[in-house]
């Protein structure tokens, strides 16, 4: 999922080592910077197994959008407007 562009944050220094320091606190999420269509994106994504089952596919898809929520919440203080 796509979190912001890095053109949104305030401070991408302090906010890259505030990730580093804290996305530990979302469960079975890793947060990344890839570029979308040339821009800097942070990205929140989780990893299975290609044996997983459905179960464990939605279930992932479900922390996947909490954790999402969560890290806009945790991390907004960090954002331009």
């Amino acid at each position: 999922a796509m979190l912001w562009s890095a053109s949104d944050v305030k401070d991408v220094a302090m906010f890259n080592e505030t990730v580093l320091r804290t996305h530990k606190y979302f469960p079975l999420s890793n947060i990344s910077l890839d570029k979308v269509d040339g821009d800097n994106c942070y990205q929140m994504y989780g990893a299975l197994s290609s044996a997983s089952s459905l179960q464990d596919v939605v279930f992932e898809i479900e922390i996947l959008a909490s954790n999402v929520i969560q890290a806009t919440q945790a991390y907004s203080e960090f954002l331009i407007g």
